[in-house]
């Protein structure tokens, strides 16, 4: 176990007798590249958006009154055309601000922000 104050590489779980591990994208592929780990998160995230979305809209369609098929063919077309949409770019931007914050982030200024930052007002 860590010291108190000290960053772990890992968080640990104990479960009873099992422990789990959530290692850092680093330890698991070393030799992959920023873009390339921004890459690889995008498409879980495509994959992840397609189920969800698919799922969302099978649910939606049965919750409206529609039959089964009609529902699974509201959830694919939903999947198909919104989830990896949205799922891509969630999951490129997450690990894009992992990246950031590993090598000392970006702080975001008043004007980027487009007025006053929360920092900004707590200071004045």
């Amino acid at each position: 176990m860590p010291e108190p104050g000290a960053e772990a590489d890992r968080d640990e779980v104990v479960m009873g007798s099992a422990v789990t591990a959530r290692a850092s994208a680093a330890e698991i592929a070393p030799e992959l590249t920023v873009d390339q780990r921004i890459g690889r998160a995008a498409w879980h995230g495509v994959l992840v958006g397609l189920v969800a979305m698919s799922a969302l809209g099978t649910g939606m369609g049965l919750a409206a009154g529609c039959d089964m098929v009609d529902s699974l063919g509201l959830g694919a077309f939903a999947g198909v055309w919104g989830g990896p949409g949205f799922g891509g770019m969630l999951g490129a931007i997450l690990a894009y601000a992992r990246a950031e914050h590993r090598e000392g982030g970006h702080e975001v200024t008043a004007v980027e922000a487009g007025g006053r930052t929360a920092r900004h007002e707590a200071a004045a």
